[in-house]
């Protein structure tokens, strides 16, 4: 159904469908209420699976039938969960965890640095993560309906229960909304009054708003608005008042709340909202449809907000200062954009307001990826992968032409689209869509009629880049009611989705409430697959003790310093990123945003420049990180973002002091060593209710050869070490290689062999021996890494100089078009000399072939733009695995410079 092509009383239909269709998430049943708001109210018959008089009265005798056929349907998959004997359900869970681990096998090729890896431990939580907020503790608070919220310790692991007190009985606290106020506090408004059949055929939104305290962990309940709010939106403003539009009103008819309400921090509770008329959007006021369930709302740095899906219809600017006056004309607030509209909707899509590495005036555009193109509830609605952009300003605003390298890799119905300190952005989980075919609708959480593996992983997309690449895959379906969230550290936490136990399956004992929490860490934090070093922040506006965690207050278009070890020659940044508050796959507060780098100082750290207005960054907390020129972020440390006045009052009246010289004591940048991946589980054992003698047995048919790939060898430290009379090697590798490599150096007239194991575990060649004192006298020689292939690998040989000084080689990541146009580009010590040679490597049938290029090193800098032979080019097409790039830098002998390598896979497999 495209609400676009319908009028406007078929528009409130679809909308009305797909509310209908995404309301079957709040409910732990398959097709239908929850249990604890509905069930108890049933006739034993009805609860049994025969129509319900009361739903044949609300809803029809036909969509009463549905219902019964969805009841009995899960009890009829519950009987035959039941059924089963606890091997057997262990088997099933097992063989469903064996194909992830399969995925991640798959990936080991390409080393950590390009797929990310997730965390194997499974951490517990006792309610289901279907909201979560990052909060300025470090803190995830968390939960489902709401009678039993958590905050989950990230660093530990660790979980503590927060009831809601004063929740009224009947009503639960999930299909709401929340934000961060400027104080930390979360704001929290609507939810579920009664479910469909309830009051009405479709569900009844609270009125309710409630604050929760992140410090002292506790609860109060604020002010009410006028009308109920199921699946509303929040949005915060640049004076840190909340917008609150949108959702099912209490009627349950399937009602969006047309008004616009405005929370102010510091509303008493004993004093209702007063909606602002200036905001409403209805038929003849101003919009041309009513909003969507949960509509994407951001806030742009002019002070308008731009309004972008998920429904097409869903197109419009809001002015806020109209908005907020309460003399302007009913609806005046909002402008359509007429123009053109996205190129399908996306509702159960993930919206985010783009970051841009250099947008220090803030970004404009807002992407929209996945989710579906229709709300209807009759059948399969399958997931798409389309992107959209909507470019809100500052011109004219107007939604580009639908581009294919905005969109997934794969279709995802309610992904979490998270973004990175770093400018890029990670996908994760999501569902193939929706299923209401009889008798058994898998509803909103469906996973394909074969479940799709790959929805299991992420989806990565570069900083400066539009397009998305599969990285690695988590253990458990994320899929409706699921939701990820940006962790202080840098690390990405999923979890939520009330039936992530597998396709197929019920939870063993319907009365035990069981989520779990899953860690990814991003491909930043990996050096190859070992860990990277990471920038050390020791201060924020001023100098710090090392390992101090104090926050620091800041103000706008002020410039401070951030006192930062280990920065380097080469240019960094810093960005501040707004902490998640999400649930449904939209969270309209995220924000990334770049701070302007006045000058910096190697080993001190860096002067930085605040966003001129509280447009671009709206008051409150914000995690702020530095990231090294190699796209490296540190841990951040939080800072609270305040106008001038209150900023001055929260820091006594000192002001922040700039970066001046290098820190007197400095410290090796440290890095925390990256998880071991996650095991592959036992194979079962066979199932003794099943007889096997008399079984045929089956013939697995001959499987062809793996066409061999690169070894993907690199290089991150080639040095002798004088004093101990070492040589002292680390050369990350991929997975598929065994075996051992040689290492042979030249020096002072002399050559040494030694032989170094390939570690599977962690994926690297370690040489850390001692050699004749000669050679080590000279601090520097030639050395070749041989490594002679296996049958899955080509064999490989690297000849460089074993060197003291680091020659700081940083690689943007090679990228090839379609038309064999080739760019890498990059920085290097200024000390360096000569050139930066990338190869190209590719198999064709048995043999290995190399395309050989160089770039000329240029003040520190190097860079290649060359366009591939036809030949070349017709090779490539040819190849029968990956196609991999190598960037190298040989050494510099005056200098006593190091040779370095990198390597990245380039294309994938054909």
């Amino acid at each position: 159904m495209n609400l676009g092509e319908r009028g406007i009383d078929g528009r409130r239909t679809a909308i009305a469908a797909f509310a209908a269709a995404a309301w079957l998430a709040c409910a732990p049943a398959a097709a239908g209420h929850p249990r604890a708001a509905h069930d108890e109210r049933r006739s034993p018959a009805a609860a049994a699976g025969a129509v319900d008089r009361a739903e044949v009265a609300a809803l029809g005798a036909r969509h009463a039938r549905e219902h019964a056929r969805g009841r009995r349907g899960e009890r009829a998959a519950r009987a035959r969960w039941a059924r089963l004997t606890p091997q057997q359900r262990q088997r099933r869970l097992r063989a469903d965890a064996r194909q992830t681990a399969a995925i991640n096998v798959a990936l080991a090729v390409r080393t950590r640095d390009d797929t990310g890896d997730w965390e194997p431990t499974l951490h517990k939580l006792p309610d289901y993560a279907i909201h979560a907020s990052v909060l300025p503790t470090g803190d995830v608070l968390y939960f489902g309906d709401g009678r039993d919220p958590g905050v989950f310790d990230p660093e530990t692991g660790a979980t503590r229960s927060v009831p809601l007190p004063g929740l009224p009985a009947g009503t639960l606290l999930y299909c709401s909304a929340q934000a961060l106020l400027s104080d930390g506090r979360v704001l929290i408004a609507g939810g579920t009054l009664s479910a469909a059949g309830g009051a009405g055929p479709r569900p009844s939104g609270l009125k309710y708003t409630f604050l929760f305290d992140p410090w002292g962990q506790t609860w109060e309940t604020g002010p009410r608005m006028q009308h109920g709010r199921w699946y509303p939106t929040l949005m915060k403003l640049s004076n840190g008042d909340v917008v609150i539009l949108s959702g099912y009103d209490e009627d349950g008819q399937g009602t969006v709340n047309p008004q616009l309400d405005i929370y102010r921090p510091g509303d008493s509770a004993a004093s209702p909202l007063v909606p602002f008329r200036a905001g409403e959007r209805r038929p003849g006021l101003g919009a041309d449809h009513p909003l969507s369930l949960y509509p994407g709302l951001f806030l742009l740095p002019n002070e308008n907000a731009a309004l972008a899906g998920p429904g097409q219809h869903d197109s419009a600017l809001l002015d806020t200062t109209v908005a907020r006056d309460r003399s302007a004309a009913p609806g005046s607030a909002w402008t359509q954009i007429q123009a053109n509209q996205a190129s399908t909707s996306h509702y159960g899509g993930a919206p985010v307001l783009e970051p841009g590495l250099n947008a220090f005036g803030g970004s404009w555009n807002v992407l929209l990826v996945g989710g579906a193109s229709s709300g209807d509830t009759t059948g399969v609605t399958p997931a798409q992968a389309t992107g959209d952009r909507l470019n809100a300003g500052p011109g004219d605003p107007a939604w580009q032409p639908h581009d294919p390298q905005d969109d997934l890799r794969e279709p995802r119905y309610y992904t979490n689209n998270v973004l990175l300190p770093d400018g890029g952005m990670v996908a994760v989980g999501g569902g193939a869509g929706a299923d209401y075919r009889p008798p058994t609708p898998a509803g909103n959480w469906w996973l394909g009629d074969t479940p799709r593996q790959a929805l299991k992983q992420v989806e990565l997309r570069r900083p400066g880049e539009r397009t998305w690449r599969l990285g690695a895959a988590q253990q458990e379906w994320r899929t409706y009611h699921s939701t990820a969230v940006l962790l202080p550290d840098g690390r990405v936490m999923s979890g939520g989705d009330e039936k992530h136990e597998g396709p197929g399956t019920v939870p063993l004992d319907p009365s035990v409430r069981r989520d779990s929490a899953e860690i990814y860490w991003p491909p930043y934090l990996f050096d190859g697959d070992v860990c990277a070093p990471r920038p050390v922040i020791r201060g924020v506006g001023r100098p710090g003790p090392a390992g101090a965690r104090q926050w620091a207050t800041l103000s706008y278009g002020e410039s401070f310093g951030i006192f930062s070890e280990h920065v380097g020659a080469a240019p960094a940044r810093a960005v501040l990123v707004a902490p998640a508050a999400v649930t449904h796959a939209v969270d309209m507060n995220q924000r990334v945003v770049p701070l302007a780098v006045s000058d910096q100082e190697p080993g001190g750290g860096l002067n930085v420049t605040m966003p001129a207005t509280a447009s671009i960054a709206p008051p409150g907390y914000y995690m702020l990180f530095v990231i090294a020129a190699d796209g490296t972020p540190s841990q951040s440390r939080w800072v609270h973002v305040l106008p001038p006045a209150a900023a001055d009052a929260e820091r006594g009246g000192r002001d922040p002091v700039p970066v001046t010289g290098p820190w007197p004591d400095p410290q090796p940048r440290t890095c925390t060593p990256p998880p071991p991946g996650a095991p592959l589980p036992p194979t079962p054992k066979p199932d003794p209710l099943t007889p096997t003698p008399n079984r045929p047995q089956s013939v697995e048919p001959a499987r062809p050869a793996q066409a061999k790939r690169p070894a993907k060898l690199a290089l991150t430290r080639a040095a002798i070490d004088r004093r101990n009379r070492r040589l002292d090697v680390l050369a990350p590798i991929s997975a598929l290689a065994t075996g051992r490599v040689d290492v042979d150096l030249f020096a002072a007239g002399r050559h040494t062999r030694l032989q170094a194991p390939i570690d599977a575990v962690r994926r690297r060649v370690r040489v850390q021996n001692r050699i004749p004192a000669a050679q080590a006298s000279r601090g520097t020689g030639i050395l070749t890494l041989t490594y002679r292939g296996n049958r899955a690998t080509f064999g490989q040989t690297v000849r460089l100089r074993a060197a003291p000084r680091p020659a700081a080689l940083v690689v943007r990541r090679p990228t090839l078009s379609a038309g064999g146009r080739l760019r890498a580009a990059g920085t290097i010590s200024s000390r360096a000399r000569g050139v930066v040679r990338v190869q190209l490597q590719f198999g064709v049938g048995d043999d290995a072939r190399i395309l050989r290029f160089s770039a000329k090193i240029e003040r520190g800098a190097w860079k290649l733009d060359t366009q591939l032979t036809t030949a070349a080019r017709d090779a490539i097409a040819a190849r029968a695995g990956t196609a991999h790039s190598t960037v190298l830098f040989t050494g510099y002998g005056p200098a006593r410079m190091r040779g370095e390598m990198r390597s990245y896979e380039l294309l994938p497999a054909p």
